[in-house]
């Protein structure tokens, strides 16, 4: 009998009351360029329907955990604890990824492998146009290197 694979990645997402957003970040990371990933949603006792969206998805890849604690942070921390990998990406119930996210992160671990935390650029939507987000110390050109503080 041959054993499932183990994902190269864990993606962590924690969950509470995000019906009209939970759906979104899902399918973002379902439609990333690489499918060799587990998705863990944390939910800390949803009660407006999330869990109705999170359960239509139908993906050997998506296991929902139900928080025994309370808050993001501990959401994190849970999911931490049910994961198989040892590389550990967090996206917010509201938020989405770019398709190639996964991919970016993953070369970025194999060409930094020292870094201790990993991190692309991002973009914001206001009135419905997306522009690149700005972050302080961080270079606004494409780069890839290590920041001698992220703070």
């Amino acid at each position: 009998m041959v054993s499932p694979s183990i994902p190269i990645v864990s993606v962590v997402i924690c969950l509470y009351n995000m019906v009209k957003e939970v759906g979104r970040a899902i399918d973002s990371v379902i439609a990333q360029s690489i499918s060799d990933f587990e998705l863990i949603i944390v939910d800390g006792g949803s009660t407006d329907g999330s869990l109705t969206v999170v359960n239509s998805y139908h993906d050997s890849r998506l296991r929902l955990i139900h928080q025994k604690s309370k808050g993001a942070a501990a959401g994190r921390n849970e999911g931490i604890l049910v994961t198989e990998t040892d590389f550990i990406t967090f996206l917010d119930a509201d938020d989405v990824w770019c398709p190639d996210f996964l991919s970016t992160v993953l070369h970025l671990r194999k060409d930094f492998p020292d870094a201790g935390a990993y991190g692309t650029s991002g973009y914001v939507c206001i009135n419905g146009h997306y522009q690149e987000a700005n972050h302080s110390g961080i270079p606004e050109t494409r780069w890839a290197g290590y920041l001698s503080s992220y703070y």
